[in-house]
């Protein structure tokens, strides 16, 4: 990535140089968004006695409209799992490695905003209804939804005409059950805007 960045810098700065304008890619209002991304993070769940934590993959799927130039609105599914699980209470600590741990909204997507530079670089905010699973050595336990809001940031580089591919950084706080969440992803992203 940081190669590819270098090389966009030189040949920008090398057009600069010698006169030619570079235009930035304008992107008219209307028409459908897509994006997917796909990434690894890391998830917990702590209450005041009790933490749940681990690593695994998290995928979403997003489709929306592109009403005003730059913004974006859509509805998005979202899942996450875990492999293996740290767990700490009452100044007790395990790992569990045939243990995993859920955050989705599937079947009951999320809402979200976000807008596009010209060059590429975003911004996006979207707000779940999720619930939350524990596997735990077999036997699974499901929470009821709440409520958790993602930030992510992130940079597309076009491949087409509409097409996009990029990275992103994603952030999620939230409260299920009175259990807070967090969540962190390194994403790869792909979009049609």
């Amino acid at each position: 990535m940081l190669k590819s960045l270098t090389i966009a810098l030189l040949v920008t700065a090398s057009n600069l140089a010698y006169g030619q304008q570079v235009e930035p890619q304008v992107e008219p209002a209307g028409g459908v968004y897509l994006r997917g991304q796909l990434g690894v993070m890391g998830l917990s769940a702590a209450d005041e006695s009790a933490s749940l934590s681990g690593g695994g993959m998290d995928l979403s799927v997003a489709i929306g409209y592109r009403a005003v130039t730059g913004w974006v609105f859509y509805g998005e599914l979202f899942g996450a799992a875990t492999s293996g699980i740290d767990a700490s209470a009452e100044g007790q600590s395990a790992s569990c490695d045939d243990c995993s741990l859920m955050l989705g909204s599937a079947l009951l997507p999320g809402v979200g905003t976000g807008y596009y530079t010209p060059s590429g670089l975003n911004l996006l905010l979207s707000v779940h209804a999720p619930n939350m699973s524990a596997d735990i050595e077999g036997d699974t336990s499901t929470s009821d939804r709440g409520v958790v809001a993602f930030f992510t940031a992130g940079k597309d580089w076009p491949v087409g005409d509409s097409v996009g591919l990029g990275v992103a950084a994603r952030l999620g706080v939230g409260s299920i059950e009175d259990v807070g969440v967090g969540f962190f992803s390194l994403s790869f992203a792909g979009s049609y805007r």
